[in-house]
């Protein structure tokens, strides 16, 4: 718990710095902030996509959500950032247009 408080502190203190807005703070405050359900009981599928080399929003974070959660897969793409190439939009638009 005290890891997560001091990384929502640090991203809270850069966003204000680099961006200096409210919305920029509230989007970190909620995606950092404690869950109110536990991601282990989820009983629907969770799909995710991801680049490798993404700084914003490391790898890690991703891996511990898709280890937590049953039914879940990661797609990973090597050497890609927080923006994943287009070209990878068939990806993921067949598999959540498939059910």
């Amino acid at each position: 718990r005290a890891r997560w408080q001091a990384r929502i502190a640090t991203m809270v203190r850069i966003m204000a710095a680099t961006y200096g807005g409210t919305p920029d703070i509230d989007e970190d405050l909620v995606e950092f902030s404690p869950w109110r359900f536990d991601v282990g009981q989820l009983r629907c599928p969770l799909r995710a996509w991801h680049g490798d080399a993404d700084e914003i929003a490391p790898i890690g974070l991703v891996e511990e959500l898709i280890r937590l959660v049953p039914d879940a897969a990661l797609t990973i793409y090597p050497g890609e950032g927080h923006f994943i190439d287009p070209s990878h939009r068939g990806d993921y638009l067949s598999t959540l247009t498939a059910w």
